[in-house]
């Protein structure tokens, strides 16, 4: 391989460091001689000896030409750059004859602890697989101990030796789960510590904060202020002096401080020259508040595209643009980068919109509702950091137990897959998700192929979120989940004084998918002298109309602890005006009783949303029975989820080898008959044999014994008749010629190849079917085959699917009915 012969194009990719700043990686190039003779001149003396076990104060001609001229085979090295500055360096030299060689590696004194070195060992490591290099060795000095330590971290099984003075490391790269594990989990960081510097900021610039106090500028200023934010402010003005009574400079390059994040409130032509300022000034991150991007057309798409990539350059994070800004109540912090002029009631849950404008409308209402809220943040138009970025942030963030999500698009939805799972695993999150009917008029055809909304709300079920129809249903869910325990199943006892109110809430809870459980005996005994006996059914708890505190106390002390009972709805119609502040107090003493029960409440008349002892409150009973079972949907899934198995092929290696010879050097093929055969027998499923036949020639010599169907195998799905591709229970040849002629008829050229298979018992006809969905992945369909596949449901899930999935997928088709139990489990 000819050095020009490296695809440059891809291998170079932009990564986020440890810091969650960004560098690009890049293969080196003959034409990085004067960046890498003046890396190499802002190095430690003792740096440079670490690289060449001498001193080396300057490079020679000679060694500028040696170490950037590679050959992509038995030379290699990668550079991490930004804005044309070399970072670190890293190289392989492979010895004559074996699939082994030896790496090197510099990084700027700068730099250290950032993860630059691991980066390049990634890279180093895929392309030496891809060229056939199975091991890396490398020479260490001794006091070389952040090397070492590279080196051991990164997951390979590293082996050293000490000899002759030096400390010799080997290790295979071959892929395996502790390398891609290390990776995985560098990866998960570095991606947190973005949202961390944008949230946790110590020092804050606003670039077009003017002296008008209706300007977007001088409104996230005075926000700041107000918090009032715990580091320094600066306001940035190109004329003004002083802004709300603080100094103001010319430019971000002026300011005295090393700056964490700039918020930037200039016109949209000028933002660009303001990230390349705050590159130089090495701002962290930047929150683009500016509109007149990407949302307004091609020009502004343009515009985003050259700032994103100037940010990129020199390694500055941005959120938005086109976005409202973000708060962190933390009290350490008190960060209000934002002119929506709310200042929320802090709390625990931690809140995304990508709508600026409904952002600030969920904030109002969420204080209104007396929701604390730990963080916000309005992605706009998302052109860096997202909201799979905050995901990882709350994942991690102690003082944020519930997630709430206002999505309109999905960015990169596997990614948020994954990192939605992770959060989900411990802590509610809930979505409202628009766009459905949009995406449906833009796209019509692909709607109803792929009924996309359909498609990303499997996605969301199946990674832990619950989605909601209303931005009031995801405050109320999270009113529950934040003040009271997350339940393990959705088995709901409704207890009330009022019959018709406890039947609506008893048809909102099934509604809600609630399941109205059946009290035990001992439960019914405890509460007998309470309750009325007037309903058929003992669930709801009829009560008194003029049932005191004392006697919901007693109710409730006896369902919470039946086994059956997982939720427990109250609702109280006051028959004295004393009683809702009464009730309310019996409940408290109810929950500080039982702390694991999950209890939700309708008391008429009163105005707060929460009791004293954290039971939420709600107007209506329909609304507290709605807000609970979001609430116990997401129970219901963490329960399975920790006690699901994702699905695993038992012969997966031998699949595994199949599919790479089967793809050979190409990314994607399309299989003939027999190789899919092939690998679905590889993988366990029992498959009935077939003759695949590709012309009349075919045809002519084929032999036919006992009843076979003939199929065309581009044949629609769902056909039933010869012309479009499918002829059942043929006896012999001539069948099977005039059903191939009738075949070609109605296909044409389409019709070949087909294929004869034995006509099989008669069972249950089912179609399995498995396509790349163009966003989210993989995704598995299941429903019935035949003519009746066009008209009945066919649910979905995004792979990977665990064992409850799969028979969650059984049960919605439908299938459950008619199915035995090992054609279930197979």
């Amino acid at each position: 391989m000819a050095q020009g012969t490296i695809d440059r194009e891809r291998w170079g990719q932009d990564v986020v460091l440890a810091d969650g700043s960004t560098v690009h990686v890049r293969p080196i190039d003959p034409s990085d001689g004067d960046a890498l003779v003046a890396f190499h001149g802002r190095q430690s003396r003792e740096s440079v000896y670490f690289r060449y076990f001498s001193p080396r104060p300057n490079l020679s001609d000679d060694d500028i030409r040696h170490l950037t001229t590679v050959d992509g085979i038995d030379r290699m090295a990668f550079v991490a750059a930004r804005d044309d500055e070399i970072l670190g360096v890293a190289r392989y030299d492979r010895y004559p004859d074996r699939p082994v060689a030896e790496v090197a590696f510099f990084t700027d004194d700068q730099m250290g602890g950032k993860g630059i070195a691991t980066l390049l060992l990634e890279y180093l490591a895929a392309y030496g697989r891809e060229i056939g290099i199975s091991r890396f060795e490398a020479t260490v000095l001794p006091s070389n101990r952040r090397m070492v330590r590279v080196f051991q971290a990164a997951g390979y099984g590293a082996s050293s030796a000490f000899s002759d003075g030096v400390i010799e490391v080997t290790f295979d790269i071959e892929p395996s789960e502790e390398a891609a594990q290390a990776m995985a989990e560098r990866a998960r960081r570095a991606e947190r510590q973005s949202v961390v510097r944008l949230l946790e900021p110590r020092a804050v610039a606003v670039v077009g904060a003017g002296r008008n106090p209706r300007s977007i500028g001088h409104r996230v200023l005075r926000s700041l202020l107000g918090g009032p934010f715990r580091g320094p402010v600066y306001p940035v003005h190109p004329e003004a002096s002083a802004v709300a009574g603080v100094k103001a400079f010319r430019s971000v390059t002026e300011l005295p401080d090393e700056i964490d994040v700039a918020v930037v409130c200039v016109p949209a032509a000028e933002a660009n020259q303001v990230i390349e300022d705050c590159g130089r000034a090495r701002v962290a991150a930047a929150i683009v508040i500016s509109a007149g991007f990407a949302e307004t057309g091609p020009e502004g798409k343009a515009r985003q595209e050259e700032l994103l990539a100037t940010a990129r350059r020199f390694g500055v994070r941005i959120l938005g643009p086109n976005c409202l800004g973000v708060i962190n109540t933390d009290p350490d912090i008190r960060f209000q980068a934002t002119f929506a002029g709310i200042v929320p009631k802090p709390g625990r849950v931690g809140l995304l919109s990508q709508s600026g404008t409904l952002g600030a409308v969920i904030l109002g209402h969420a204080r209104d509702a007396g929701l604390g809220i730990s963080s916000f943040v309005a992605v706009g138009n998302k052109a860096d950091l997202s909201g799979n970025d905050m995901l990882l942030y709350w994942l991690d963030d102690d003082r944020t137990d519930v997630v709430l999500l206002y999505l309109e698009s999905f960015g990169n939805p596997r990614r948020f897959g994954r990192n939605v799972r992770q959060v989900a695993a411990s802590k509610p999150v809930f979505a409202v998700r628009t766009g459905a009917v949009m995406d449906a008029l833009i796209d019509q055809e692909q709607a109803e192929d792929w009924l996309d909304d359909a498609t990303i709300d499997a996605l969301l079920r199946q990674t832990g979120v619950v989605r909601v129809p209303t931005v009031t249903s995801l405050l109320n869910a999270a009113i529950v989940a934040e003040n009271q325990p997350v339940p393990a199943g959705n088995g709901v006892v409704v207890i009330g004084n009022s019959g018709g109110s406890a039947s609506m809430a008893a048809d909102a809870c099934v509604n809600a998918g609630l399941r109205m459980v059946t009290l035990s005996e001992q439960t019914l005994a405890a509460i007998d002298d309470v309750r009325l006996h007037g309903r058929r059914t003992t669930n709801p708890v009829d009560l008194p109309f003029d049932a005191s505190p004392a006697d919901y106390r007693a109710v409730l002390d006896a369902v919470l602890v039946d086994p059956e009972v997982d939720v427990a709805l109250v609702v109280h119609a006051p028959y004295d005006p004393d009683e809702p502040d009464e009730v309310a107090a019996a409940l408290d003493q109810a929950v500080a009783e039982h702390p694991a029960s999950t209890v939700v409440s309708c008391i008429y008349g009163q105005r707060t949303t929460v009791t004293d002892g954290g039971v939420p409150m709600f107007a209506f009973p329909d609304d507290a029975a709605y807000a609970l079972g979001w609430v116990a949907r997401y129970g219901v899934w963490r329960s399975a989820e920790l006690s699901g198995e994702v699905l695993a092929c038992p012969t997966e290696d031998e699949v595994v080898t199949l599919v790479e010879r089967l793809l050979a050097d190409d990314e994607r093929i399309e299989l003939e008959p027999d190789a899919a055969r092939g690998l679905l027998r590889a993988g366990g499923i029992e498959v009935v044999p077939v003759t695949v036949v590709r012309s009349p020639a075919d045809l002519e010599t084929l032999e036919v014994s006992g009843r076979v169907a003939l199929k065309a195998e581009a044949h629609d799905v769902g056909a039933t008749t010869q012309r479009r591709g499918v002829a059942l229970d043929l006896h012999d040849h001539d069948d099977v010629l005039a059903a191939a002629t009738a075949i070609v008829e109605g296909m044409g050229d389409d019709a070949w190849p087909m294929v004869v298979q034995e006509m099989v018992e008669s069972g249950v006809d089912v179609r399995i079917s498995v396509a790349t969905h163009p966003v989210v992945g993989p995704v598995v369909r299941l429903g019935p085959g035949g003519g009746a596949g066009r008209f009945a449901p066919s649910p979905r899930r995004v792979l990977p699917l665990t064992d409850r999935g799969a028979d969650e997928l059984v049960t919605e088709s439908g299938l459950h009915e008619v199915l035995d139990d090992d054609s279930r489990r197979h």
